[in-house]
């Protein structure tokens, strides 16, 4: 949608389009995810955690499925160090295990 015309009318359509990057979702049908690229993304990951933080309702509140129980099972707002603590340890745990399935293509590739 980024390169159809008037699809965001303060914005110019795009040429061409840029490089999208997926992350594995765990679906199989209809589509299972499968890497044509990787890449070590170690450098960056402190940044990621910064930004993810930021959106609290998706991580903190537990986006769409949340509930009360979740929100209990995070470091409450004051404790900023806390809970971004808690959300690098969930997204290392994420991510490792995405990275493990895909270390012999980075590796081959």
């Amino acid at each position: 949608m980024v390169t159809v015309p008037y699809g965001c009318s303060d914005a110019p359509p795009l040429k061409k389009n840029p490089v999208f990057l997926y992350s594995n979702d765990g679906f199989k049908k209809s589509y299972p995810f499968q890497a044509d690229i990787v890449g070590a993304v170690d450098d960056g990951f402190d940044l990621k955690v910064t930004a993810i933080h930021e959106m609290a309702s998706q991580h903190y509140e537990g986006g769409a499925p949340g509930s009360a129980q979740h929100v209990k099972s995070v470091p409450p707002a004051t404790d900023v160090a806390g809970r971004k603590a808690w959300l690098r340890e969930r997204w290392t745990r994420r991510q490792g295990g995405e990275a493990n399935l895909n270390r012999d293509l980075l590796i081959k590739w």
